[in-house]
């Protein structure tokens, strides 16, 4: 679970109002598990837990019957989410939903093929913080000329000049045509925007950034999250985003009035104070499928 991340989990509905009832079913040991959760004070976000020490191992879907009791739930409210082909045969065998996630270990293609009912695309979410505003945005294009690239950004005047503020839209050059043919990028030249190649950067004077265009994605996430209205004291998360799905975590932050507080703090990156708004439970999405 590096970077806060559970590639093996049991989502248990409790209902459509009350939201999700989460839970966690990993090759791990339970002293593995607990220091990783126990690092990012995650522990009460779960109700239970299952270890390789307590029950046998994928596709065995021991550990499902196990969190199901555990949580109280039954196989129609259950939903396995992973990222491997184990995860997927072991929902099979315990004849609950399967989820894939396309950011983990086994293809999208194999996924299904062992039972995945969708692969999610993407997600994002916006997590608490004792202060600052963290964005940590990840992307990744089947191209050589982007891959997949990451940017952790604490958002600070100084630093967004230098680090954010001269990174320019992208667009690949074989959707030229048919943009402007629909009415968009009207105004994109190769002044204002990366222009993708099959196998280069068309630009003549190349990238201002080796990872200019993540980078990119940083400051689209900085500009839309910014439509809250205050400063925002919290982390925000993405994989393969955009700014749909930027909007889509402010609609779910304001959806709950116990999601924010409003708060007085010493400035995230504004004048000399500022009434700001902290970020008091997270949002996550996957919204997208392959």
């Amino acid at each position: 679970m590096e970077r806060a991340k559970v590639h093996y989990e049991v989502f248990v509905r409790k209902t459509p109002a009350a939201g999700w009832t989460l839970g966690i079913a990993t090759g791990k040991n339970r002293r593995g598990l607990d220091a990783v959760l126990g690092s990012h004070g995650l522990h009460p976000r779960f109700a239970t837990l299952q270890t390789a020490d307590s029950a046998p191992g994928k596709p065995n879907p021991t550990m499902i019957f196990q969190a199901m009791e555990e949580a109280g739930f039954g196989p129609e409210n259950t939903v396995m989410i992973g990222d491997t082909v184990f995860d997927m045969a072991m929902a099979r065998n315990a004849k609950v939903r399967g989820l894939g996630v396309s950011w983990g270990y086994h293809a999208d293609d194999e996924l299904i093929e062992h039972g995945a009912e969708r692969v999610l695309a993407n997600f994002a979410e916006l997590l608490p913080a004792k202060s600052g505003f963290r964005l940590d945005v990840e992307i990744d294009f089947d191209t050589s000329v982007i891959g997949r690239q990451r940017k952790v950004f604490d958002l600070e005047a100084a630093a967004y000049s230098k680090e954010i503020s001269r990174a320019r839209t992208f667009g690949f050059m074989r959707d030229v045509e048919q943009l402007w043919k629909a009415g968009f990028a009207l105004g994109a030249s190769l002044d204002n925007t990366v222009a993708v190649g099959d196998d280069k950067v068309i630009n003549p004077e190349g990238l201002r950034y080796g990872d200019e265009f993540v980078r990119h994605k940083v400051l689209d996430a900085i500009g839309d999250l910014a439509l809250a209205g205050y400063p925002i004291i919290g982390e925000f998360r993405s994989y393969c985003g955009g700014h749909r799905m930027n909007v889509r975590i402010l609609e779910a932050l304001f959806a709950d009035r116990a999601n924010y507080a409003i708060v007085e703090a010493e400035p995230v990156y504004a004048a000399p104070r500022a009434v700001q708004m902290a970020a008091a439970a997270p949002a996550a999405f996957a919204p997208d499928v392959h």
